[in-house]
């Protein structure tokens, strides 16, 4: 489901489930089996697909800003569209980062089922 990529995140609103993680880093090896996931979101639940180099953004400690900084901004944020939290996480990390450079893409892709 995730090809080696962090699980995705599915919130309600009040609770964080997490997509088991399932396969390699997609392209590792040239026969890879990918497995198909399936994950039932009710309306207004969010999923939130990541890469690695959103929770490995360090700041000037070089800590992660790790996939509990993540959540926060999901549940705090909640209620705006997925553009806008996209937008409101690289903003986060920008700030959180400072003048580090990013040591990795960063990829978010945000879903709200909305009927």
């Amino acid at each position: 489901m995730n090809a080696g990529h962090p699980s995705p995140l599915i919130y309600d609103g009040r609770e964080f489930r997490e997509m088991p993680s399932t396969g390699l880093v997609f392209g590792a090896l040239p026969e890879i089996q990918l497995q198909r996931g399936y994950a039932y979101l009710k309306p207004n639940d969010l999923m939130v697909l990541y890469s690695d180099g959103i929770i490995e953004r360090k700041n000037g400690k070089q800590n992660d800003f790790d996939v509990t900084g993540l959540k926060k901004i999901i549940e705090q944020y909640y209620d705006k569209t997925p553009e806008q939290i996209i937008e409101i996480i690289f903003d986060t990390l920008y700030v959180y980062g400072g003048k580090n450079d990013w040591e990795d893409d960063a990829t978010v892709v945000v879903i709200r089922r909305t009927a």
